[in-house]
């Protein structure tokens, strides 16, 4: 159901791809960048 969503942030610029394979540390840092971008 939110599918649709990616396409709308993607848009906007909002949407952020992070890599979810790794360790969860790389993970985490990974989120935390994007989100301070």
């Amino acid at each position: 159901k939110t599918s649709p969503l990616i396409g709308y942030y993607w848009a906007k610029g909002d949407l952020k791809p992070v890599n979810g394979l790794g360790e969860i540390d790389e993970v985490a840092a990974a989120i935390a960048g994007a989100l301070d971008a």
